[in-house]
C-alpha cells in the first residue's frame, strides 16, 4: 500500500509543478488521454475528474486546454501506435488510464 501511496503523490508533483508555470503563460497546452476501451472524453467520469482538476489550477478547456482523448476499443495491441500518434500531435501531457 504504501507503494501505491508514494507512486501517486509522485505523480501529482509531476503534474502539479509544470502546469501551475504553464497556466499562466498563455499557451494552449494539449492534454491527451489513452485508455485501453472507449475513449475518455470530456464528458466521461475519467475525463470530468481530469478537466474538474485541472481547472482548479487555472486550466480551462476550450480558452488554455484541449482534450485529445484515444482509446484502443479493448485492442490493447494499438495503445503504443495511439502513444505515437499523440506525440506526433504534439501533445503536453498523456494521460493513461487503465
Amino acid at each position: 500500500m504504501r507503494r501505491r501511496e508514494f507512486l501517486g503523490g509522485l505523480g501529482s508533483v509531476t503534474l502539479r509543478r509544470p502546469f501551475a508555470a504553464a497556466a499562466q503563460a498563455g499557451k494552449v497546452y494539449r492534454l491527451a488521454t489513452v485508455t485501453p476501451n472507449a475513449p475518455a472524453t470530456e464528458t466521461s467520469p475519467a475525463g470530468q475528474i481530469l478537466i474538474k482538476v485541472l481547472g482548479q489550477r487555472g486550466f480551462v478547456l476550450g480558452q488554455n486546454l484541449t482534450f485529445e482523448p484515444r482509446g484502443a476499443m479493448s485492442d490493447v495491441a494499438k495503445l503504443p501506435g495511439l502513444v505515437a500518434e499523440l506525440k506526433t500531435h504534439h501533445a503536453d501531457t498523456i494521460v493513461i488510464i487503465g
